[in-house]
């Protein structure tokens, strides 16, 4: 806090004790102008507004959620749920000791959101923030308050969590009798701010300063430079910006690489080191199968054509079948007509283009992200669902989901209000313009892909070591260090049923953020 500080430079010195996987940060400091112009190598301020919130004339009361409700924390393991939840947002976590080195006071208290219980999630905390007493941290005369590092997780779909969060946090400094409260936020994140203004926080001129360090480079490089580069591949320029490493654009997703001397030019995340037959095994579903083949590694049963009556007969004899195209990534929902057959081949194909039909079979889908022929992060694609709150129609909760999965994947990902989202609300009994009860889970797309709102939950340390070296087998015989791939297993506790339906050479790592 800025002004506890008797002297510029004797807060300069404290914000650069930053340890590691830490970060200071500089608040309120009313000599801000000159510790910027003195260590302007060493610190930036944050792109991040300051709100503030009168609690003397706040009046909005709370509501009683039965999903999930709203306490002080009371352990480590919490706190390390929580920072399971920093970790997906990309956010800094709290240090594995900091609750017995930090153990709540009138100072530093933790907040935590529970979801009631499900026996079968153990994970129970969805969201939480710590808050500080200034009054008790250091005698604020102004008797002030603030909130940090708040988060919800973002694979939990209950309205109002947020809301009911702030409002708990409000009630439990007015009870203590404080009279603002505060809180940063990063300048970007729109839904966040209209939230805080519809509880009466308004913006005031206050900012915060950090440290130029490479974990910080983001906030202070150029955005208009990374808006340059297409949308699935900024997380990567961002990571390498941060790591030291030189950017240059050359062309649309291909970009050169430099550090110490070495250049590297890529197109995505596919680099020239990467042998270019190699890469074209994994676009051609023919050649990657064959491979597949050669090392007696299953996936489903398939046929490859351009004639529609061998495609009746695949059905005929299949029962069930998926529709895909060769080289455009388009693929059916199950079709187990002729009709339907004809329908989504007219869609997927042109006249005379050969497709691809598998057996349509039950189970789940994950990606397995390799780097270095390492298993860096599993994931489990999840069909994007919304959760009734008794009084919002189906439609203004996808709405409301779609905007969340935009802001959260920077416009990657929406939920579409189409056909296929419409059968499927149907299926399970409701219209775009039902109300759901309060609690109901109404799963919204069959298609659980990451761009229509599919969320991906990570499962890397349960995902089978015999299923891990599969993958790592693959990626050795295609001689590609980078890639991912997509397995389909019907049970995960029986890994020898399993089916592999692709590899991709240039993975989004969107789809693994924060893993």
């Amino acid at each position: 806090f800025g002004k506890t500080f008797s002297s510029v430079d004797k807060l300069a010195t404290e914000l650069k004790k930053e340890k590691k996987k830490e970060r200071n940060i500089v608040f309120n400091s009313p000599d801000a102008p000159v510790l910027l112009h003195k260590y302007s190598q060493d610190c930036f301020i944050n792109p991040a507004y300051t709100y503030a919130l009168d609690l003397e004339n706040f009046t909005q009361r709370r509501s009683v959620r039965k999903v999930f409700f709203i306490r002080l924390a009371q352990s480590e393991e919490e706190i390390q749920q929580l920072n399971t939840i920093y970790e997906k947002l990309g956010m800094q976590k709290f240090r594995g000791n900091w609750w017995s080195e930090k153990k709540p006071d009138d100072v530093l208290v933790w907040v935590v959101v529970e979801k009631n219980k499900n026996p079968e999630n153990s994970e129970k905390i969805i969201g939480g923030a710590l808050t500080i007493d200034h009054f008790s941290a250091f005698k604020d005369n102004k008797k002030a308050s603030s909130i940090w590092s708040l988060a919800i997780d973002p694979d939990v779909h209950i309205a109002g969590v947020g809301k009911s969060l702030m409002k708990f946090i409000i009630q439990y400094f007015k009870k203590k009798n404080r009279k603002t409260l505060f809180l940063s936020v990063i300048h970007s994140n729109i839904p966040a701010q209209n939230l805080y203004k519809m509880l009466g926080f308004e913006r005031t001129s206050i900012f915060t300063i950090k440290n130029k360090t490479l974990i910080n480079q983001k906030f202070f490089i150029s955005e208009n430079f990374i808006q340059e580069f297409p949308q699935e591949i900024r997380k990567t320029i961002k990571e390498a910006i941060t790591r030291g490493i030189q950017v240059e654009n050359k062309f649309a997703s291909f970009y050169k690489l430099s550090f110490g001397g070495r250049n590297i030019t890529c197109n995505n995340t596919l680099t020239d080191q990467i042998n270019s037959i190699s890469a074209s095994y994994c676009g051609n579903q023919k050649m990657f199968f064959h491979i597949l083949e050669e090392l007696e590694i299953p996936y489903p049963p398939t046929l490859f054509t351009a004639r529609r009556e061998k495609g009746i007969e695949f059905l005929k004899k299949q029962e069930s079948i998926i529709l895909k195209s060769q080289f455009h990534k388009l693929s059916s929902n199950e079709i187990k007509t002729k009709s339907e057959l004809r329908r989504y081949g007219s869609r997927i194909s042109a006249p005379s283009e050969e497709v691809i039909l598998q057996k349509f079979i039950s189970g789940k889908s994950y990606r397995i992200l390799l780097i270095d022929y390492k298993v860096i992060a599993v994931i489990n694609a999840i069909p994007p669902s919304i959760v009734g709150d008794g009084k919002s129609t189906v439609r203004k909760l996808i709405q409301r989901l779609s905007r969340k999965k935009t802001s959260m994947t920077e416009g990657q990902a929406k939920v579409p209000l189409g056909s296929s989202t419409k059968s499927c609300v149907a299926q399970a009994g409701y219209t775009f313009d039902s109300i759901p009860e309060k609690g109901k889970e109404i799963v919204v797309r069959k298609n659980s892909n990451f761009h229509t709102g599919g969320t991906m939950h990570k499962v890397t340390e349960e995902f089978p070591v015999e299923l891990k070296k599969i993958a790592i087998k693959i990626a050795k015989k295609l001689k590609i260090s980078v890639l991912d791939f997509e397995f389909l297993i019907p049970d995960l506790k029986k890994t020898s049923e399993y089916f592999v339906l692709g590899a991709n050479p240039k993975p989004n790592f969107s789809y693994y953020q924060g893993h």
